[in-house]
This record gives structure tokens, sequence and C-alpha cells, in this order.
């Protein structure tokens, strides 16, 4: 997408693009990461030395288009920080990048070697939860929990308890929605109750996958 926002409307300019395949990162939530392409390792070097420290993570598009240089993204994604940053001795390293903001892209015109992209911060938008669909989003976790864990004994999650509203439901569509298209639909919906439907319908979806799993197997 060419860059057409007027300068009043962009919360950060120019920031450093980095894609990958069915990956959603949400507001919230820290992911773990491993830069090894030289591309990146610069654009890690560039963000570091700026003093933000700060990376959009954009996730690929399935269906494929672009280009080998500049890949379809999804044009929602999220602005990330490096909150931590472990270098290793060939020149690779092991961030961790906290995600703190839903930002639109308005990608700038290629400039090797890295893409970049101003960006215009996305809130939330409709009614809070209420308690009691809180309670039923906790209840749908812990049924799919427990489901997975029949297959997976290895498998441990569990919500923090003091967590809630959007908060809560960017944490379970990040570690608990399996479809990487899935998470970014929830990451692309603004309205925090359709968030929170979309959201108990695929968990609800997976519970029975695997409860058919189980009987078939």
């Amino acid at each position: 997408m060419s860059n057409s926002i007027p300068p009043s409307e962009r919360a950060w300019t120019a920031v450093p693009i980095f894609p990958l395949p069915e990956m959603v990162l949400f507001p919230g939530v820290t992911a773990s990461l491993h830069i090894f392409e030289p591309r990146y390792r610069l654009m890690l070097q560039d963000a570091l030395a700026s003093g933000s420290g700060m990376i959009v993570l954009a996730h690929l598009h399935p269906d494929g288009g672009g280009n080998e240089m500049q890949p379809q993204v999804y044009t929602v994604a999220t602005l990330g920080k490096v909150v931590d940053h472990r270098a290793l001795p060939d020149g690779r390293s092991n961030i961790s990048l906290q995600g703190m903001h839903r930002v639109e892209l308005h990608e700038l015109p290629f400039r090797a070697p890295y893409r970049k992209a101003d960006l215009v911060v996305l809130h939330d938008q409709g009614r809070p939860i209420t308690e009691a669909e809180e309670t039923a989003l906790r209840s749908g976790v812990l049924a799919f929990s427990r489901e997975l864990k029949k297959r997976a004994a290895r498998f441990t999650f569990s919500l923090p308890p003091t967590m809630s509203g959007a908060r809560l439901i960017d944490e379970c569509a990040s570690h608990l929605v399996l479809d990487p298209r899935a998470r970014q639909e929830m990451l692309e919906e603004l309205d925090v109750s359709k968030r929170l439907a979309r959201t108990l319908d695929v968990l609800a979806s997976q519970v029975a996958s695997l409860q058919v799993e189980g009987v078939l197997n």
C-alpha cells in the first residue's frame, strides 16, 4: 500500500517491517524471535540504534502475491518493541518482541535492504465485555486446554486471574487459536465484543475437532 495518510495521523514513521509466515503478534503479547537473515540483522541493528527498538511484525499473506523482496503482507499488523536482545557470536540474534499497538501499515517505497512503513494506531471499539462474557471465555479456554492436554501431556496454559477485557481476548487468540488466518482475523477485528465471539467460536470448534479425532483414534 502506498503512503497516502496525512502527517498529522501518522503515529510512527518509517518503521522497519519484519514479515513472517504464520506469525501473528498481538498487543501485550511477547514473541521470541530468531534473527538470522543479513537484511534483518541490519534491520534489528538500525531499530536498536534508533533508541526506540520498534519493529512492526506483519503476517505474510498465505496466498502469496508481491515479489521476492516485497511479498504480500496483511496491512493490519502489530507494532512491537525489542525488550530483550541476545547477540550470538556469528551475527545472529535472539530477541523478545513485545506487542505494543495494533496498527495499519502504509508501506513506503522500497529501499534495500528491508521494508518500512508509516503506521496509524488502531484502537479498540465497541462496548467492554461483561463479567459473564469473561467467565464464558475462561470456560472455553479451560475446555480446550483440557482436551488438548489429553493428546499433548506437556501442554500447559493458564490465564492470569487479574487479566481482563480486550487484553484477555488477545492473550487467548495468540496462544490458543491454531489457524494463523483466524488469528489474523482477530487482530483485524477492532470491535471487542465481536472479537470475543469469534474467539469463543474458534475455541469451541477446536474442542469439537479434538473430540472427533479422539473418537476416530
